[in-house]
């Protein structure tokens, strides 16, 4: 799709109202999606935009960016995620693994051929129709590479070795990924991938527990046996069931009895083993989908759990398209009493967690020191630079036997709320909870071939714009002013001609802003006055 040169139509910002009828449309055409996800892919604070492109072949399409990272590729009335949205959310759609070398002949237009899938048993390997969005991850990194169309079932896929099994839409590397205004793409390094069995490939496993009663080999005697009589040895062959035979009148009516009881055993029997292994009743399908999400995640569970999280996020998407799970109409009618049932049956265990207790903020510098005071003391130190984890690392990087400092460091800060801590020259010091955005500074080009110079994100810092703008026009000797650009949060500082070169160097050195806060900060110092 993005093989070839595309031009822009247009690029406009998407208002709140848009941003709520996007984040809707990816819950109903992806059905693995959950809210979780979709908070993700579409933040509620996020800077998200709309590019109509059209291409090559003359199709006209609409990406979907959001912070400037693609996101979503609307082609006619459908949404295919990118492999950006992939990396954020895996199990969006059903991956295939393909060889590696497969992927550089994707990106230069090739479609998918069977042959360049590595298959497993039907019971592990992903199920799709014809016609369904894929993706593909390489053997080596499970981070997805390429998005397609299938152009034949999962079922036939097990069962050719030739011809084209996806038609290719998106690959990593294509122009869209090299897009100037997008920021730099780089493929995650994620561990090598394997096939998982899914929800659709759950109900014949749940189907093989039942326990079914055993259907008799033979055909009961229709005449009792004396006490006197010795016994003899049963024939291999069933006796002949309209055999003459002479039957005391007294004992007719029990016989007749015995069979009928023995025609509903069988009929029972056989309704048992055609009945559907997902079960209607209300009760029986809650604990059906728990006993599935156990099965499914169970191993790779990170617990504790939220009970909050278990019904919405794991066993409502476990639930049968044909079917509706609904926690007040069971007998329950509400979660804690099914969970505390299925606590009685030795499924689960359910804690009261107490709430941390809050405390102050941490550098990266004392987290780091907290880390190595925790390996020291427990010997986890090991060769090549790597920790071995115990069960507290391992809670936090997932089941690794060893892992380097830097994916220790990386993990843990993950896990914390980042925040930032603001310095003024007065003394006084602020504590925001989030990760400050930079500086931004742009030359903008308006009527009559004039420059001005756009700064950005200065409130963010304690900047006020209005009292920095008549800071700007005495020391630069340009006329400056405040303005606020259209679907924009804050003010924003407006100065005359590319003045880039003061206002780095002002930000910098009188106001002691680090270089990093500011960006293009080196590109612009090393202007020419």
């Amino acid at each position: 799709m993005f093989g070839k040169a595309y031009k822009l139509k247009s690029n406009n910002t998407l208002k709140n109202s848009e941003k709520k009828h996007l984040a809707q449309r990816i819950l109903n055409e992806f059905p693995a999606a959950t809210d979780e996800n979709v908070k993700e892919l579409v933040p509620v604070k996020s800077n998200t935009s709309c590019m109509k492109l059209m291409l090559h072949s003359g199709e006209s399409v609409g990406v979907y960016v959001v912070d400037n990272v693609p996101m979503m590729i609307e082609t006619g009335d459908l949404l295919v995620p990118t492999v950006c949205a992939l990396w954020k959310v895996p199990d969006l759609l059903p991956t295939l693994i393909i060889h590696s070398p497969v992927l550089p002949k994707l990106a230069g237009g090739a479609p998918l051929y069977a042959p360049g899938v590595t298959l497993s048993d039907a019971a592990s390997f992903p199920r799709f129709p014809r016609g369904a969005l894929v993706a593909a991850a390489t053997a080596d990194n499970s981070a997805a590479g390429a998005i397609g169309r299938a152009v034949i079932s999962s079922t036939d896929l097990l069962r050719t070795t030739m011809g084209v099994c996806m038609e290719t839409l998106h690959v990593f590397g294509d122009l869209l990924c090299k897009e100037p205004k997008f920021t730099k793409l780089e493929r995650p390094k994620l561990q090598p991938p394997a096939y998982s069995p899914t929800a659709d490939n759950i109900t014949a496993d749940i189907a093989q527990l039942n326990i079914q009663q055993p259907i008799r080999e033979e055909w009961p005697s229709l005449v009792r046996e004396s006490k006197d009589t010795p016994p003899t040895v049963k024939s291999s062959h069933s006796p002949v069931l309209n055999e003459p035979k002479t039957i005391p009148e007294e004992e007719t009516q029990v016989e007749n009895n015995e069979e009928s009881e023995f025609d509903e055993t069988v009929m029972t029997d056989s309704s048992q083993i055609e009945e559907d292994p997902v079960p209607t009743d209300m009760d029986e399908l809650l604990q059906w989908c728990l006993l599935s999400f156990i099965k499914l995640e169970g191993k790779n569970l990170q617990l504790p759990l939220k009970t909050n999280l278990l019904y919405k996020n794991h066993l409502m998407p476990l639930c049968p398209s044909d079917r509706s799970l609904d926690v007040k109409k069971s007998s329950y009618k509400k979660m804690s009493k099914f969970l505390e049932a299925m606590q009685q049956e030795g499924l689960l265990e359910v804690r009261e967690v107490e709430k941390g207790v809050k405390g102050t903020a941490l550098s990266a510098a004392q987290v780091r020191a907290a880390l190595a005071e925790h390996v020291r003391a427990h010997n986890l130190a090991a060769q090549h630079g790597k920790l071995r984890t115990d069960p507290l690392l391992a809670a936090l990087v997932g089941p690794q036997e060893s892992i380097t400092w830097e994916s220790a460091m990386s993990a843990v800060l993950g896990k914390m709320t980042p925040s930032t801590e603001l310095h003024f020259p007065d003394g006084s010091v602020k504590l925001i909870k989030s990760r400050l955005e930079p500086i931004k500074m742009n030359v903008v080009t308006r009527s009559g071939n004039k420059k001005v110079t756009l700064v950005s994100n200065l409130e963010s810092y304690g900047f006020r714009p209005g009292e920095l703008a008549r800071e700007v026009q005495l020391g630069a000797a340009a006329s400056s002013g405040v303005t606020r650009s259209p679907g924009a949060k804050a003010d924003q500082l407006m100065v005359q001609g590319d003045q880039t070169h003061f206002i780095a160097k002002l930000l910098i050195e009188k106001y002691n802003l680090p270089k990093k806060y500011l960006e293009g900060a080196d590109k612009a110092l090393n202007k020419k006055k």
